[in-house]
This record gives C-alpha cells, sequence and structure tokens, in this order.
C-alpha cells in the first residue's frame, strides 16, 4: 500500500471514522518497523519514526488546520446569515407596515376583447359598461375602497355612497363622483374624455381640476396640458351603451372608424379619389350587422365596397 491510503488512514482516525479494519492496518504500520525487521538497527527504526512524525505534521497537520480555518470560516458566514436574517424578521414582523401599498392589494381585473362589451356589476352594485379592447382593476376591499382603474373606455352608472365617494382612474387622471352616470374614455394614447349622464363629478389631473354637469363633456390632452369642455348630444354620446350606433351627418372616413370599433375589421382599403371624402352619412342603428349597415349606407352615398376576410375595401361612392 502507498503512503498515500496511510495519510487517509490518519486522517479518518482524527476524524473518528476509520474502522476496527482499517486501525489495526494503521497500527501495524506504525510498529512495522519494529516488529518486522528485526535486521534494522535502533537507529534506523528511530529514524523511521521520525520520519513517520514529519510526515504527520507536513501532510496531515497541515490539512487539519487548513480545514479548521474552512470550518471557521464557514461558521462566520453561516453567523452573518443568521444575523441578518434576524435583523429582516424584525424589519418584517415590528415594523409598522405602509398603508396602501400596492403590493398589498389584492386586484380583481376584467379585461374585454377586441369589439367585445361587457356588462359588469361592481360588489357595491354599480354598473360599468366596458368597451371592448378594455381593461378595469378594482380591489378585493371595494366596498370600503370604491376606486377602479381604468384602461380604455367604458360607462358608469354609479350607486350613491356619501360615505365612500366612487373614484375611476384612467391616464393620470381621476374622476371622483358620489352617485351618477358618465363615461370615461382613455383609449387614445395622451388623451382622455369625460362626459356626464346624470349627477356631478370632479375630473383631476396634474394640471388642472373641474367641475362636470349633465351634457357636459371634458377633452383632456396631456401632451400638450390643456383641455376643452363642451356640451354634448346625450343620445349620441352614450348610444354605444345601448347597442345602437348613430351617425348624424357624420364624414364617411369617421363613419367607417366607427363600424371598425364595432365590427371585425382590421383593415380598410380606400380605392377611390379623396375628394370624395367629403361625403356625409345620417342612420341609427342597433345590433345591426355590419353588411347591413352597408348596404343601407349604399342607398344613400352609392357605396361600393368588399369584404375580404378581415378587410374592408371601399372603392367608390357619389355623394353629389
Amino acid at each position: 500500500m502507498n503512503s498515500a491510503y496511510y495519510r487517509k488512514l490518519i486522517y479518518k482516525q482524527l476524524n473518528g471514522t476509520i474502522n476496527r479494519e482499517e486501525q489495526e492496518i494503521l497500527d501495524h504500520w506504525y510498529e512495522l518497523y519494529e516488529t518486522e525487521t528485526p535486521y534494522l538497527s535502533p537507529g534506523q527504526i528511530k529514524s523511521i519514526k521520525v520520519r513517520q512524525r514529519i510526515f504527520f505534521n507536513r501532510y496531515l497537520k497541515k490539512k487539519v488546520t487548513s480545514d479548521m480555518s474552512f470550518l471557521w470560516k464557514y461558521a462566520a458566514v453561516i453567523g452573518l446569515l443568521f444575523t441578518v436574517s434576524f435583523l429582516l424578521f424584525q424589519i418584517k414582523y415590528q415594523q409598522k407596515p405602509i398603508l396602501n401599498s400596492l403590493e398589498e392589494i389584492d386586484w380583481q381585473e376584467i379585461i374585454t376583447v377586441n369589439k367585445i362589451r361587457k356588462r359588469i356589476i361592481l360588489p357595491d352594485k354599480s354598473t360599468v359598461y366596458l368597451q371592448g379592447n378594455s381593461s378595469l382593476k378594482f380591489a378585493a376591499n371595494f366596498q370600503t375602497n370604491r376606486t377602479v382603474h381604468l384602461k380604455g373606455q367604458a360607462f358608469f352608472d354609479i350607486v350613491p355612497h356619501v360615505a365612500s365617494p366612487f373614484v375611476v382612474m384612467a391616464d393620470g387622471v381621476a374622476v371622483t363622483v358620489l352617485g351618477t352616470s358618465f363615461t370615461v374614455n382613455a383609449k387614445k394614447e395622451a388623451f382622455t374624455t369625460v362626459a356626464i349622464l346624470t349627477g356631478k363629478v370632479s375630473v383631476n389631473d396634474s394640471h388642472s381640476s373641474h367641475y362636470l354637469i349633465p351634457k357636459e363633456k371634458i377633452s383632456i390632452d396631456h401632451l400638450k396640458g390643456t383641455f376643452t369642455k363642451d356640451l354634448i348630444d346625450i343620445d349620441k354620446e352614450f348610444a354605444w351603451t345601448k347597442g345602437e350606433i348613430i351617425f348624424d351627418h357624420t364624414p364617411i372616413k369617421l363613419a367607417i372608424d366607427e363600424l371598425v370599433e364595432w365590427y371585425d375589421i382590421e383593415q380598410v382599403e380606400w380605392q377611390m379619389d379623396p375628394h370624395q371624402y367629403a361625403c356625409t352619412v345620417t342612420g341609427k342603428y342597433q345590433y345591426n350587422s355590419l353588411v347591413e349597415i352597408l348596404e343601407s349606407i349604399s342607398y344613400a352615398i352609392s357605396l361600393e365596397y368588399k369584404i375580404d376576410h378581415k378587410k374592408l375595401i371601399i372603392s367608390a361612392m357619389d355623394c353629389s
């Protein structure tokens, strides 16, 4: 057996992991030169034992010291981790929580896909009509926190609750009400509109605050920091909440854009002279198909069109 094997046995002996058979082999190695080499002189035997001791000091003691150093370092790291963990525990369970932290709120979110509208009854019995391609998010504790976050467009019919105002957050605009019905449209980037059907609301953004009453509408341009207030036609403004599409001398391009919002059309191709865009259309439709509406428009302005999968091609019209 070579010296590496005996080094291993010595190391196991010091660690207390050596078995009986290995211990006997090691003892035999210690006594080898005294019991099995009688022809050696006492001086030679002493020299061999010295070399054994040197071997022990050089290989084993050095390794044990190194291992102990590693163990001390390991213990220091464990102690540091324990200290940090204890401090984090103290911070987590003894420090007062930050009130209204967004991470601590359990949110519920309702999302509509493109062209699909949804009627929602909130926990306080308020009603929301959510337009297609929009989302509404509110807290699970809605009864005590009547704040909703809107992306897109929605109509709200709010149940009065004096002690808990209803707040709609949309693209940096806060609309606060006690009990009223209104629409918020934040579909267009950096542009928000609020229109009132009943009641009174306050509209606030980073630049200004406004109050609206029935038949009023405010349009806020976030990039320019400007706003405009107008009177509205209630029937037209809120028609979509009843499944109605109303055109009142509406330019044909705007009318087609409105139809794209309602129906499964992804692209419009105009194959006609731009001067014909001046044609206008008038009509009221409720739960009609796209073809039914286009046929109705065709009778009025001789519209020629074709639907190719999800593409609407308009080739001619005559509004003379």
